[in-house]
């Protein structure tokens, strides 16, 4: 089975346990599946299930049987038997139907909207994996900041926006902007599934008196494609002990600081 067939398979396991779940379709329901909430809002829990609810919507309009899929999940009922009636109901009027033949139609609708769900999220780029590594190496004058993307070959993927700034607290201070997307990266590798990219960036520090608390550098990393990255980060600097090096993520920034500590 290829690895599409296998995340369609899976994809169409996780709509069957969520028809079955008890109560009406809301966000806490939908957070016990990760990965629906992966597919469709890139781990985004309030993206996904506002990405869920439109495309049943877009459903309820299809065939029979996709709408039956998006009736039997979303129909006003906490118990499924009593959804699946409620399909019946909506898509069968007059035919006298009962339940059995909704969840009939239902499991019947569910391979192909997996697979639409599946295709989508791959134009969108909600699948494949992204990993971002960053190492700092360097002393007390001068920061190396090592940047490795790797990311599986089918993600059509934009390298990060580096934006440095130094002695970010002093008025003087002047902010720039590495956009990695237009520079040659220091190593590019392809192996099998995977592309590795290489960036290195340096960042001389000025030889000041600062203040304690005081920032003598900021580097923000900006990832700039889904789906969201793991970030891996890695503290080999030696800077003078008086200064501290601390790392920052949410979802898809990273914000490197060095701060005067004595």
């Amino acid at each position: 089975m290829s690895d599409e067939e296998q995340m369609v398979d899976a994809v169409k396991r996780s709509l069957i346990r969520l028809r079955g779940d008890h109560g009406r379709l809301t966000v806490h329901k939908f957070a016990r599946h990760p990965l629906l909430v992966q597919l469709l809002g890139d781990g985004d829990l309030m993206d996904g299930f506002i990405a869920l609810i439109r495309e049943l919507d877009r459903l309820k309009r299809g065939n029979k049987y996709e709408a039956a899929v998006a009736w039997s999940i979303t129909a006003d009922a906490d118990a499924v038997i009593d959804r699946l009636q409620m399909t019946v109901d909506a898509l069968a009027v007059g035919e006298g139907k009962d339940q059995r033949t909704g969840r009939h139609w239902s499991d019947r609708g569910m391979d192909s909207v997996a697979r639409d769900l599946v295709a989508f999220a791959a134009m969108r780029g909600h699948t494949g994996r992204d990993l971002i590594g960053i190492a700092v190496n360097g002393g007390s004058k001068r920061l190396v900041v090592q940047i490795v993307q790797v990311a599986s070959v089918n993600l059509v993927r934009r390298a990060p926006l580096v934006t440095i700034q130094v002695t970010p607290d002093r008025a003087d201070a002047k902010a720039s902007e590495v956009d990695l997307e237009t520079v040659v990266p220091d190593v590019r590798e392809i192996d099998g599934d995977f592309e590795t990219r290489r960036h290195v960036v340096r960042v001389d520090l000025p030889d000041y008196v600062y203040q304690p608390g005081e920032r003598l550098l900021s580097i923000s990393l900006t990832a700039r494609r889904t789906p969201t990255p793991i970030f891996l980060l890695e503290n080999h600097s030696e800077v003078d002990p008086t200064h501290r090096l601390t790392f920052a993520v949410n979802r898809t920034l990273v914000v490197t600081e060095l701060t005067a500590f004595e």
